[in-house]
Order: C-alpha cells, then sequence, then structure tokens
C-alpha cells in the first residue's frame, strides 16, 4: 500500500513551522537552548506523520477490516480471520499491516471471537487481551468474553475473576448482571455455594431492573435452602 496519500501543501507547512523554530532557536540559543529545538522537531515530526501518513493509513485500514466484518457477519469465522486470498483480508492481514490503527485494534477482538467460535481458546485469549478500549459497553464485554474463555478451556476460577471484573468495569444493567449470572454458575460447578449466591444476591438487589435478574430468583431459592 502506498503511504503517499498527501498533499505538498501540508508537508511544506510541517516544514516552514520546523525552520522557523530552527531560526529563531539559533538567533536567541542562549536564552532557550536545545530543549525547545527537540520540542519543535517532535512536534513538526508529529504533525507531517499524522498528516502525511497516519491519517491515510486509518482510512486503508478501515477499508480492509470493513470486508472482513462481512464475513464475521455471515458467521464465516475462517474466511473472516484469513479473508479468501485475494482481493480480500481478512482480521489477522488488519491486524498485521494496520496495527497502530483503530482498525486494528478493532480487528484484535474480531480475531479473538472468531477463535473462540472455532474452538481455539489460547488462540481467543491471546487477541483479546490485545484489545484495548476504554469504551464502557465494549471493553467489560470483551472481558467477559476472555472469562468464557477460560471457563472453556476448564480454568473455571481464572473464568470467574475475569467475569466479576468485567462486571464491575461495566456497572450497568445490561452487562454486569449477565456475568455475574455466569460467575455465580461457575461458583456452583466449583461447589462454592456461598459466592454463588452472593452473585445471584448482588444481581437482584443492585440490578434489579435486569432481565436477569428474574432468572436468578430460582437460583436464590435453591442455594438459599441448602444454605
Amino acid at each position: 500500500m502506498s503511504k503517499k496519500h498527501t498533499t505538498p501543501d501540508i508537508q511544506e507547512q510541517a516544514e516552514e513551522q520546523l525552520n522557523k523554530g530552527v531560526e529563531y532557536v539559533h538567533n536567541n540559543g542562549k536564552k532557550i537552548g536545545i530543549t525547545l529545538l527537540v520540542v519543535l522537531v517532535l512536534v513538526a515530526g508529529f504533525l507531517a506523520y499524522r498528516n502525511l501518513y497516519r491519517i491515510p493509513h486509518q482510512k486503508a485500514g478501515d477499508a480492509a477490516i470493513y470486508q472482513a466484518e462481512r464475513y464475521f457477519a455471515m458467521d464465516s469465522f475462517q474466511l473472516a480471520l484469513e479473508g479468501n486470498g485475494a482481493d480480500i483480508q481478512g482480521f489477522l492481514d488488519v491486524i498485521k499491516e494496520y496495527s497502530s490503527t483503530d482498525a486494528g485494534n478493532l480487528a484484535q477482538a474480531y480475531a479473538g471471537i472468531c477463535y473462540y467460535h472455532l474452538g481455539q481458546t489460547d488462540k481467543a485469549i491471546e487477541h483479546l487481551k490485545k484489545f484495548k478500549s476504554k469504551d464502557v459497553m465494549a471493553a467489560p464485554a470483551v472481558h467477559g468474553l476472555i472469562g468464557d474463555c477460560y471457563i472453556d478451556a476448564g480454568q473455571t476460577e481464572e473464568g470467574i475473576k475475569y467475569f466479576e471484573d468485567a462486571a464491575k468495569k461495566a456497572d450497568n444493567d445490561l452487562i454486569s448482571p449477565i456475568f455475574l449470572q455466569k460467575a455465580g454458575l461457575a461458583y456452583q460447578e466449583l461447589g462454592q455455594n456461598d459466592k454463588a449466591l452472593k452473585a445471584f444476591q448482588t444481581i437482584k438487589e443492585k440490578y434489579y431492573a435486569s432481565p436477569v435478574a428474574t432468572e436468578v430468583e430460582k437460583n436464590i431459592a435453591e442455594l438459599s435452602i441448602r444454605k
């Protein structure tokens, strides 16, 4: 892919700002010192990188991941991962070529989900952990999916940890009850009924508006009787 998605005036502006800064430092060197020159070089370099490379590169990444998303929407997870080997790239290609972009980051989550559906939990965990986001919905959801991967891999305690962390990070009626319920059921499998009851009761008391709150009433009743 070509990186020359630029216009001469943008590059000239960056160079002009740098030249002015260098000239100013040269004329006032005793007052300013070398630090300002370094800052000016970094700023000019950043401007050039952002305008001459990053923005066009981001757009190319967005276009590439769109094609992979089409396969993903059709549950063609292997094709979504690897592309068709011709004109359509897969999520792994996007990760490799556009790792520094938002598309590359998003492709990590998609790749993790694909591997999860393909039963390759180790690879799923690897990619899901590389996804970075501050979004209050996406980040906890991916965190919780890592918990599902650990559960499927037989690492129940590790899975519970991710379920509880996901519920805490989300702290909303949509995501938190789902993962607290998963945690509660996992605790039951381990025979830790007190912790299971606590998870279910948290749903009922804190996220009572969620449909899951009604679902766990049965669990609470059964565990309360056993206790």
